[in-house]
């Protein structure tokens, strides 16, 4: 085999080698947005003085670049009244974009409640809890 067969087989084996040890995720299709995740700087309950109690999730992240755009999911309260968010990041992989975190704060609606005792979990971590 000549010298430069062996380097092409090596080039070919590394390239596989390195495809196989890469993350099995989906590429996104060009201009689809990208969902990264959020680190949580600090989380605080705050009840509206309304009927029913108005409740709102004021939250501080860390985002992955000042261009992605802070998104939510809230569940309704489980059999065991936890409510869970789901914080994560939309950034759009092909945007041109200074690749340095941002800091950013946010109020999250968590829902109206007329009773009960609720503990409120972020990302999996529990942040709170509060009674109406």
């Amino acid at each position: 085999m000549t010298r430069t067969r062996r380097t092409i087989l090596s080039l070919v084996l590394l390239s596989l080698a390195l495809v196989a040890c890469g993350k099995n995720t989906p590429t996104p299709l060009p201009g689809e947005p990208v969902r990264d995740p959020v680190e949580l700087r600090s989380a605080e309950i705050l009840l509206l003085e309304s009927f029913p109690v108005q409740v709102m999730l004021k939250v501080k992240v860390e985002m992955p670049t000042v261009c992605h755009e802070l998104k939510w999911d809230v569940a309704k309260p489980d059999d065991q009244n936890r409510i869970m968010v789901n914080l994560y990041a939309l950034g759009d992989p092909t945007a041109l974009c200074i690749q340095m975190a941002g800091e950013f704060e946010e109020s999250i609606p968590l829902g109206s409640y007329a009773s009960g005792e609720f503990t409120v979990w972020v990302n999996g971590v529990k942040v709170g809890e509060f009674a109406v």
